[in-house]
């Protein structure tokens, strides 16, 4: 696919500009490094051509649709695609009931990356490279007002640490030795505007793998750090993040929390159970002994928390495409647990919801098929024609969790969505 490609002034805020004029069109998404070294520093895309949603074998027939289709693609991965991929069913109640899979092929793309800033457009484009600069420079903030969201857990206390004791219970009879607990918060009736809430809360963390995406009625607006898969020609790469503790504003307090964090036996146990994992899951398309951890406990710390994240790289084999590789790995691991099958059985009979978008994923694939998908985790979820907003949240259980501490961890986790969500903003502000 030959994308007209147009070098931009990069002293200007293109990412701003683009998302002031985009991100309330019907499909628009902003994908954010915050400078990470190993990514684009930000992509903005918008403008659908066609829009890829199959009702049944979906990365089959997203293989087809990318066969005649070869540009570049936007979209996400529900959780649910676990049914098409394994025996599972989803019983639990689904308020959003999106479609497992929706991608768009995009009719501009904006990439900043080391330094410079291009513009691509598809041939079929309705824009030029003037028009459509002229058209985001010329896009004014507007005085937004966003209801100040409460949320309400789907779960008291004393449920959540109910349903985890049962979880333990088949942990210790040795039915799984791992498995992510989730719970959801959420509320009904309520009217936000969506890109101005993913505005305030740019400014509260900076994720390596945030992203904002619209598509009709559907809004994600994700603060997620961790990285499903990425592919860059035949090398791929999964960081699973198992591990989590709060920041501090003293430094050498901060230093000590992110030291214990390392050296703490329990999530040093997850971290690991989910490593083997990733490897298990990667050895089936990869080329024969090229799988390795390339990292092990790294301890990565964000504006609101440290993080405990690994890296697995293998080399693709020859004969899989890039389905391939999202059918061998997904759901990832460090959201179902293990093994796999089993922890996902499990969560579902334990918790009160469908987990939708959450614990899915949201990317990008570029002409040449390389991709890279965040995981969708601290995240808020709007369906701005059902006014309904839902924020999900979940831990890792293993032998050695104690459930209070786990929805402690949780509260944690949630806390920075919640602030801001919960803030009072009006035409003045």
């Amino acid at each position: 696919m030959n994308y007209k490609v147009t070098e931009l002034d990069a002293s200007r805020d293109w990412k701003t500009a683009f998302q002031l004029a985009f991100a309330d069109s019907d499909y628009f998404v902003c994908l954010d490094s915050h400078q990470a070294a190993d990514t684009y520093d930000w992509i903005c895309a918008g403008e659908a051509l066609e829009v890829f949603e199959p009702e049944t074998d979906s990365l089959g027939s997203l293989r087809n649709h990318r066969k005649m289709n070869p540009g570049w693609w936007f979209g996400r991965i529900n959780y649910d695609l676990k049914n098409e991929l394994e025996r599972l069913t989803s019983e639990n109640e689904d308020r959003f009931n999106w479609s497992n899979t929706k991608f768009f092929e995009a009719g501009f793309v904006v990439t900043s990356k080391a330094g410079k800033v291009h513009l691509q457009l598809h041939p079929s484009s309705s824009y030029s490279p003037t028009s459509i600069q002229e058209y985001a420079s010329g896009a004014k903030a507007t005085l937004l007002v966003s209801e100040p969201v409460h949320l309400t857990p789907r779960l008291d206390r004393d449920t959540y640490i109910s349903s985890a004791n049962s979880l333990l219970r088949h942990i210790q009879r040795g039915d799984i030795y791992e498995i992510n607990y989730c719970q959801e918060f959420y509320t009904d009736e309520v009217k936000i505007h969506p890109a101005e809430v993913y505005g305030r809360l740019q400014k509260v963390a900076e994720p390596p793998m945030s992203a904002l995406w619209h598509a009709k009625n559907e809004w994600v607006l994700s603060m997620s750090p961790e990285r499903y898969l990425k592919k860059a020609g035949s090398r791929l790469i999964s960081q699973p993040i198992k591990g989590t503790a709060r920041r501090s504003a003293d430094l050498n307090e901060d230093k000590a929390i992110a030291e214990a964090l390392f050296q703490d036996e329990k999530e040093r146990a997850e971290n690991v159970m989910i490593v083997d994992l990733v490897r298990n899951d990667l050895s089936r398309v990869a080329v024969r002994e090229s799988v390795e951890v390339t990292e092990l406990f790294g301890i990565h710390s964000f504006r609101t928390v440290h993080q405990m994240i690994s890296t697995v790289e293998c080399d693709l084999k020859d004969e899989h495409d890039i389905w391939d590789a999202i059918r061998a790995t997904f759901p990832m691991g460090s959201m179902t647990g293990a093994p796999k099958v089993r922890a996902m059985q499990l969560s579902e009979s334990h918790e009160s919801h469908a987990r939708g978008i959450y614990s899915g994923a949201i990317g990008y694939i570029d002409p040449n098929d390389d991709f890279d998908f965040n995981v969708v985790i601290r995240s808020v979820v709007y369906d701005s024609d059902l006014k309904y907003l839902s924020v999900s949240v979940g831990s890792a259980l293993t032998s050695k969790a104690r459930p209070a501490a786990e929805w402690d961890e949780c509260l944690l986790k949630l806390k920075a969505l919640k602030d801001v969500l919960s803030q009072s903003v009006s035409a003045e502000d």
